[in-house]
């Protein structure tokens, strides 16, 4: 199955990156993808990468596309980067079944519509995983971006 999204990159001068997914199933360490993810991330944003907890266990292990894996949880977490206000975002992931649950929290509660424009963007791509991204703002526990999608 092949999926076609485009995205904003927010670490690059304004324009659209098309990203096509197509399904490639491998078993991935999520705590190594975050790790690596983190250590990627543009130069603009690596005085705040520091602020990135990733708690998600090492043992944990998925099977998904990498690459729009990779992708997603890239492009959460620059964005929260991007629009957060120099918080913590804290990582972190369970399985139930064959579903996992990633979550990224950041106790910010500003930016939740550029924050939600980037989830729409990326949504489709998500659902070519079986995933689905919510985005939860409360003022007393800040920013919770759940990306749920389905282990092949």
């Amino acid at each position: 199955m092949k999926q076609t999204a485009s995205i904003l990159n927010p670490f690059q001068p304004a324009s659209l990156i098309t990203i096509t997914a197509e399904q490639h199933h491998s078993c991935i360490s999520l705590h190594k993808l975050v790790s690596k993810i983190k250590m990627g991330l543009s130069f603009k944003a690596i005085h705040k990468t520091e602020l990135v907890v990733n708690n998600v266990a090492i043992e944990l292990l998925v099977s998904t596309d990498k690459a729009a894996l990779g992708t997603l949880l890239n492009s959460l977490l620059s964005n929260m980067l991007l629009h957060g206000q120099n918080d913590a975002i804290i990582l972190s992931a369970k399985v139930i079944g064959n579903i996992t649950v990633v979550h990224i929290k950041t106790s910010d509660t500003g930016q939740m519509d550029a924050i939600s424009k980037t989830i729409d963007k990326i949504q489709p791509m998500a659902r070519s995983i079986g995933g689905c991204i919510t985005i939860s703002n409360s003022k007393f526990h800040g920013i919770d971006l759940a990306f749920t999608f389905v282990n092949h």
